[in-house]
């Protein structure tokens, strides 16, 4: 099963990445710095490398218009103060 991370801080996004390296978890990771060549090369990633079973997300930089289908789960670590952020 693939999973989704979201958080609306980098920082948080920092210290799962640190986790997940760690525990020898690969993992990709968009946010708002991630240049928009390498967007589609992260999606694709994640959608097909069976060895790669997290995707770390900015709510912001990756909220919308990503096809993220490989995910089985969803986990919004810090909600925003937005409810149809979280929604979306």
């Amino acid at each position: 099963a693939k999973v989704l991370v979201y958080s609306q801080f980098v920082l948080m996004l920092d210290l799962i990445g640190e986790a997940l390296k760690r525990a020898n978890h690969k993992y990709c990771r968009l946010d708002g710095s991630t240049a928009a060549l390498d967007r589609q090369r992260l999606i694709d990633t994640f959608n097909t490398d069976p060895s790669v079973f997290v995707f770390l997300l900015s709510t912001h930089a990756g909220g919308l218009g990503l096809n993220l289908a490989a995910a089985s789960y969803v986990i919004i670590y810090d909600s925003d103060y937005n409810p149809q952020n979280d929604i979306q």
